[in-house]
């Protein structure tokens, strides 16, 4: 009886054990919201060795139509210092020339994804972090169990021509 009984315990561990690691795997991300993005990239940005923020930052916000006008982002961007441009898929051509920064808001199609993504040497930054998982953007924030974490698609920023610092690696996910 008495081995029995460390059996079962010891299963009952293993299967909780196990059950923990499960959860850990599937951790829940979702995307940061616009006050946490914008402080985020206000700090990622000093780790971007090929972006010069001599005269601060300036972003790029893509948006399709005013129904999805990205206006919480750009007053968080803008409360944090970031000069931000705000253009809609239709006068992108006309912008695209500045800033290096480009952000990918929640609710853009794939097409426009794309068509934006074909913009040459930009730095692609979102607060979706399933944008750095599937290669769209370079660099992310999100949260992941409630935590803030910075996500970096290595490929894709190696791709437009950008590096990072390698403090920045360190404290991110990265994706490849």
């Amino acid at each position: 009886m008495r081995q029995s009984g460390k059996k079962i315990i010891l299963f009952h561990f293993v299967i909780a054990f196990a059950l923990l690691g499960v959860c850990r795997a599937n951790a829940q991300m979702k995307p940061a919201t616009p006050g946490i993005q914008a402080i985020m990239f206000s700090k990622i940005f000093s780790y971007v060795r090929t972006i010069n923020g001599d005269e601060g930052y300036s972003v790029l916000v893509v948006y399709e139509n005013v129904s999805n006008y990205p206006q919480s982002i750009v007053e968080s961007f803008s409360n944090e210092g970031i000069k931000v441009i705000v253009t809609s898929m239709d006068d992108l051509p006309d912008l695209a020339v500045n800033p290096d920064i480009v952000y990918l808001p929640k609710g853009l199609s794939a097409g426009s994804i794309e068509k934006i993504n074909q913009l040459p040497n930009k730095l692609f930054i979102t607060g979706n972090p399933d944008y750095v998982f599937k290669g769209k953007a370079t660099l992310g924030v999100g949260l992941e169990d409630e935590r803030i974490k910075i996500y970096i698609n290595l490929k894709l920023l190696e791709g437009k021509e950008h590096q990072v610092s390698s403090e920045l690696i360190n404290l991110a996910r990265v994706v490849e």
